[in-house]
């Protein structure tokens, strides 16, 4: 089912009814209390999971300011700055942004990558970068293994990547295995019967 149509369900927004009525009537004890602020906190950050992998400005931004108060009583000062002023750069973004980005920016959800074109796939770009780059750097071989990072060695390194990737794929053809990805997740086959559909 899609998101729509989940939300749409009578049945969830039966349920979600009843336990808003629950957790209004009933949530008077200190226990209760304590889980029902931890639900709302687990819910938040679910909410900031989806945002990234549907690619939802508007939601993104919410979930960011929803974030505030909850930096503010942990303490956590320099991500409640941090996150003040993202909001608010964020914000004046349509000012400083060509019109024709912004709009596939906030409504076409380029704020987020999409490796696969299918829905909810969309990941944000700092994962992306740690995810690719910065994890094949870490790996025996990479960059920060027993070498000094200087211009010449990262200019090398990332030029090798066009390298690398035909390397792989001639790999994969060479035993048969490739990585397949369906609606749930990403499978490793063995393609003996797509080579031959191929040639």
């Amino acid at each position: 089912m899609s998101l729509k149509e989940l939300e749409d369900n009578k049945n969830i927004q039966a349920l979600v009814v009843a336990l808003s009525e629950i957790i209004k009537t009933q949530g008077c004890s200190r226990t209760s209390n304590l889980w029902l602020q931890y639900i709302e906190q687990v819910n938040l950050v679910l909410l900031y999971m989806q945002v990234d992998r549907t690619g939802d400005w508007k939601l993104h931004l919410h979930a960011i300011k929803s974030m505030l108060p909850f930096f503010h009583a942990a303490g956590h000062h320099f991500y409640a700055k941090c996150a003040h002023l993202y909001v608010q750069q964020m914000e004046d973004l349509k000012k400083k942004m060509n019109p024709e980005e912004y709009k596939k920016f906030t409504e076409q959800g380029y704020f987020t990558i999409c490796r696969k074109s299918r829905y909810w796939s969309g990941v944000a770009s700092d994962m992306v970068i740690e995810q690719t780059l910065m994890k094949s750097m870490k790996v025996s071989g990479g960059l920060t293994q027993g070498r000094g990072v200087t211009n010449s060695i990262l200019a090398r390194w990332t030029l090798s990547f066009l390298i690398i990737m035909k390397v792989t794929e001639a790999l994969e053809n060479f035993c048969h295995k490739h990585f397949v990805s369906s609606e749930q997740h990403v499978e490793r086959y063995e393609c003996q019967k797509m080579f031959s559909q191929r040639s």
